[in-house]
């Protein structure tokens, strides 16, 4: 199986090896002209639907995943629940898609006016648009020619691209995108863990200049599905605790971090310390703030929420 090519993210990018670890059978490296480079563990149950994945879906999964690793989560596995999401996800939208090329060219660029040069079949270009195929990404780049931002020459092979005084001046209004001031609380609702809101949860967020949201406290006549997804979309982050009772894992919990995940929210990870042994595969890679006693997280979530989203940024 060692040295076998695959597809992971984009055509043959990664190749399957065989590691002797523990619940672990394989894991795929991924090809140096990957725009996600290094290795994931992967099951078995997950390396055969890897070659049955459509288009849209593996474009998602790249997406998702790059969006984690420019947020300092990268996962080290692909897992199911991975996959799942990467099929329930929405496309990203069409100007998130074209402000996030703009800003990969202005990234790239050393010097105002400076031509780049891209292969049409660049695989970073398809994986920072959530794009199938390079005439998605052609179509973008065109757009956002048609609005002034860039100049572009195409030939068969190759996009070349300069950055115009009017692109540089969009991507500086980018930089400094509105908040909403709110940040979602993703828990357990039960009275065991209603001090871990009250003493540490609700009161970090607001030290740190945000309001801190939790759906049960919000009035709707909408599903609760539905309200979840507004409230998220419209929270700057999420904090998420995933301490459970005896019933288990708390389902809504993931759910709603994956919902984040998918919109690039940042999401800040927290649990009680006895139950992190528990967390489920595919989260528990990211780092998690432990807590024993509800007010000895306070602190700490107060000031990785300021380091996150920067200090006061919510005033």
């Amino acid at each position: 199986m060692s040295g076998k090519p695959i597809t992971v993210f984009t055509q043959n990018d990664a190749t399957v090896h065989a590691r002797t670890r523990p619940n672990r059978q394989v894991y795929v490296r991924m090809n140096e002209d990957s725009p996600l480079k290094g290795d994931f563990d992967v099951g078995p149950s997950v390396l055969a639907k890897l070659g049955h994945l459509q288009p849209r879906v593996r474009a998602r999964l790249a997406t998702l995943v790059l969006d984690a690793e420019q947020r300092g989560q990268r996962p080290s596995a692909i897992t199911s629940k991975m996959l799942e999401q990467a099929e329930s996800a929405s496309p990203l939208e069409t100007e998130q898609r074209l402000d996030r090329l703009l800003r990969r060219i202005r990234g790239e660029t050393t010097f105002v006016g400076e031509e780049l040069s891209y292969s049409r079949s660049d695989p970073t270009l398809k994986v920072i648009t959530d794009s199938v195929n390079e005439t998605e990404v052609s179509t973008l780049m065109t757009h956002l020619a048609n609005l002034d931002f860039i100049e572009l020459s195409e030939t068969f092979t190759r996009m070349d691209v300069t950055l115009t005084i009017p692109g540089e001046r969009h991507i500086d209004q980018m930089a400094t995108p509105a908040t909403t001031g709110r940040a979602f609380v993703a828990m357990w609702f039960d009275p065991e863990v209603q001090d871990l809101y009250d003493q540490s949860l609700k009161p970090a967020i607001e030290e740190a200049g945000f309001e801190a949201v939790r759906i049960d406290a919000v009035p709707t006549l909408d599903r609760i599905d539905e309200q979840i997804q507004v409230e998220i979309r419209q929270s700057d982050f999420v904090v998420a605790d995933f301490t459970h009772g005896d019933a288990g894992v708390r389902g809504s919990v993931y759910y709603e971090v994956g919902f984040a995940h998918g919109l690039g929210k940042p999401v800040i990870f927290t649990c009680r310390e006895d139950q992190l042994s528990e967390l489920q595969f595919d989260i528990r890679n990211f780092q998690h703030l432990a807590w024993t006693e509800p007010d000895d997280l306070r602190d700490r979530l107060a000031e990785q929420i300021k380091s996150l989203v920067g200090p006061d940024s919510g005033d």
